[in-house]
């Protein structure tokens, strides 16, 4: 390997303190340790060994913080001020939920084996500040000396310097040999065959790499694994089979644990009759068995999606729908009281703010070669929906839904109606607009697909009163009650929410959509607004998004909602472009609701926007709107034509309307046989809201 051009007898011990206890804003992966307001000063304990006290340590210390005002966390090392953390408040900054810093200080002066670092909180006079420590992680020159037992080393040093470089120990008498982990798929070894007390070998330097010295005295034991029986399976070798042995493409797949695996495949069975979808049902031990050696991984849940995309016998062949049965949380390892990581879903790095947090289960549905980072140019590719069931009875009463939902035979005239809420005027600087897209969103429906009946609730016409819980809006209140109970196709809210309702005023919340009553005639609900569908968060009782989709006497058969922040412009241009493929605009033919909202984000309106992520299909992806078929044609009024017909109804005129009924390729069925629910309306007329 040539000449050592430096010799190194030393390296830079690393140790690391670190207890994932808690997530302080409930979003994203970062969890924190110990808590700092009821103990605002802790001391950790570091032991090294034979450290060198002449070249500088570094410590590195990651801290949280949640207060209204700025805080600050102090540290010391051994007595010696290492620096101070700093945060800022979160007082008028409504999309963040913590503060997060770190110190990192390169030249700390540490000159024995027994290293403390004190950890002190300033509330800065606030009570109600919380304090918490993410990580501490010290890095200590420590001679390269045979101790007794194995232990890891590197030379940030070595990573600097071109060429060969050469390790020397002392008191090497025991070392058996020193691994190379650098590339943990290639560990190579140099072994100690030399019964010296110094031992040396050489290496290239220029980048950091890794070592384990592997003492006599300390080798390291395989861990016992309890369970180590693991059933035979090929999800591979199985998948596409069908029960007469062929190979079938796959249509929808469901991916559920077992215990929930009954009614995902009575789910599966309805499909494969009804909707002559060819379903699976796969569990997710299965696909961790065979795509990530038994461990719980989302990457694995992606991989086994797309080696089903990627095997069907052709393009328009490939899987189509994606159902992840079973409730979501961003407690992966199920560290909190309530557990319901059940199907695990993305979520991202980020744990600070509400606009550049979310969970998706669009990660999922990334099927192209070198997708799947979640950049914002990932486009989905399947439809994907969570039914976001805990339990086994949840389950059969969402499948439940379902079933009436797509079997039910009457097709009443509610099936014809789309509800539009606008929320009022709260801030005139952000929400001048929310009527005004609301309005601009109906005329577009009215325009593309005038056989549906759209119905405006536009909360500013009604009269706001002053309670002692806040101003409300109890009129406005039964409004929506009646579009859920008397029934509507779709019933679509834009405006300001959280998990606890709709609108600063609380037109829906969670009691009034556990009280609706609806079980023939469920809407999709649209709720274009900010947390209302916060699924992943099981420490707050269900979301009102949830007990709407949850409610097994009513609510809705579907939602298409936001589980963070999302901004006014990117609400307006996700419901023009959602619309387009939920009603089907130029005739196109119908597709799923979860299609729709796929559709809508990879249109260009919204690819570039990730943004788009927050929103998620809430429900069944297979599942279309229950749009009535076939058409009923209006051919003449009063015996006149409707295409040149320029009568004047009156009031208490009698009046002969005549129609006809058309399948959807617009061929008139003769032999039809049934019942027409007619609805006569009056001309449009301007109203304007009270503006208050």
């Amino acid at each position: 390997m040539g000449t050592p051009a430096i010799t190194y007898d030393y390296f830079q011990a690393r140790q690391h303190h670190e207890i994932d206890e808690r997530n302080i804003g409930q979003i994203g992966r970062i969890w924190y340790g110990e808590r700092f307001d009821f103990e605002p000063e802790q001391t950790f304990e570091f032991e090294f060994n034979n450290v060198i006290g002449s070249r500088p340590a570094s410590l590195k210390v990651v801290t949280g913080a949640i207060s209204d005002i700025g805080s600050s966390f102090t540290c010391e090392v051994n007595g010696v001020s290492a620096g101070t953390i700093g945060h800022f408040g979160l007082a008028g900054v409504n999309t963040l939920v913590s503060r997060r810093g770190q110190l990192i200080a390169n030249n700390i002066n540490v000159t024995s084996d027994d290293v403390d670092v004190k950890i002190t909180f300033d509330n800065s006079g606030n009570p109600g500040a919380e304090g918490y420590l993410d990580y501490i992680e010290l890095e200590v020159p420590q001679s390269l000396v045979g101790i007794g037992e194995s232990y890891r080393f590197r030379n940030t040093e070595a990573a600097l310097q071109p060429g060969v470089v050469q390790f020397q120990f002392s008191n090497a008498t025991s070392i058996s040999e020193v691994w190379n982990i650098s590339d943990p798929y290639n560990v190579t070894t140099v072994l100690n065959n030399t019964s010296d007390a110094n031992f040396s070998f050489v290496d290239n330097g220029g980048e950091v790499k890794e070592y384990i010295v592997v003492d006599n005295n300390d080798f390291f034991n395989p861990i016992s694994v309890s369970n180590r029986r693991v059933a035979n399976q090929n999800l591979k070798g199985t998948i596409f089979i069908d029960s007469n042995g062929n190979f079938k493409d796959i249509d929808y797949l469901i991916i559920t644990p077992s215990f929930l695996e009954s009614e995902a495949q009575r789910l599966a069975n309805y499909h494969i009759t009804s909707s002559n979808l060819n379903t699976k049902v796969v569990t997710l031990s299965d696909i961790y068995n065979e795509f990530s050696e038994g461990e719980q991984d989302i990457a694995a849940i992606r991989n086994f999606v797309k080696y089903v995309y990627d095997n069907a016998s052709s393009p328009a062949n490939r899987v189509k729908y994606l159902n992840m049965f079973g409730d979501a949380s961003f407690d992966y390892k199920n560290r909190i009281s309530v557990r319901e990581n059940i199907v695990p879903s993305f979520l991202t790095a980020e744990a600070t703010s509400l606009t550049q947090s979310y969970v998706t289960d669009d990660f999922f549905t990334y099927m192209n070669p070198n997708e799947g980072n979640v950049a914002t140019n990932n486009l989905m590719d399947l439809a994907v929906g969570r039914m976001i069931v805990t339990d086994i009875t949840e389950a059969r009463e969402m499948v439940d839904k379902v079933v009436s939902y797509t079997a039910q035979p009457a097709f009443e005239r509610w099936r014809n109606d789309v509800v539009l809420i606008g929320d009022d005027i709260d801030d005139p600087q952000t929400d001048s607009n929310l009527q005004v897209n609301v309005n601009d969103l109906a005329d577009q429906i009215e325009l593309n697909r005038p056989d549906y009946n759209v119905r405006k609730i536009m909360m500013d016409s009604y009269q706001q009163l002053s309670t002692a819980g806040g101003f409300r809006y109890p009129d406005v209140e039964e409004a929506v009650k009646n579009a859920f109970e008397r029934g509507s196709l779709v019933i679509n809210y834009f405006g300001h929410g959280n998990e606890d309702g709709l609108a600063q005023e609380f037109i829906v919340t969670q009691s009034s959509v556990e009280n609706l009553r609806n079980p023939n005639n469920l809407p999709l609900f649209i709720t274009v607004t900010c947390e209302f569908t916060r699924f992943d968060n099981p420490l707050r009782p269900s979301g009102g998004g949830e007990k709407v989709y949850l409610n097994s006497d009513g609510g809705a058969i579907g939602l298409v909602a936001t589980n963070r922040l999302i901004f006014i412009s990117t609400g307006v241009t996700l419901n023009r472009t959602l619309d387009q493929y939920l009603f089907s605009y130029n005739n196109a033919q119908a597709i799923s609701m979860a299609e729709s909202l796929r559709l809508a984000k990879v249109d260009p309106a919204l690819n570039n926007d990730a943004t788009r992520r927050v929103v998620a299909f809430i429900g069944d992806p297979a599942l279309k709107l229950a749009i009535p078929d076939p058409n009923v044609v209006l051919t003449a009024v009063n015996g006149n034509p409707i295409a040149s017909n320029t009568d004047v109804l009156r009031a208490l005129d009698p009046v002969v309307l005549s129609g006809e009924v058309h399948d959807l390729q617009g061929n008139l069925i003769p032999n039809y046989d049934g019942e027409v629910s007619v609805t006569v309306f009056d001309k449009e007329i301007d109203r304007t809201t009270l503006g208050e």
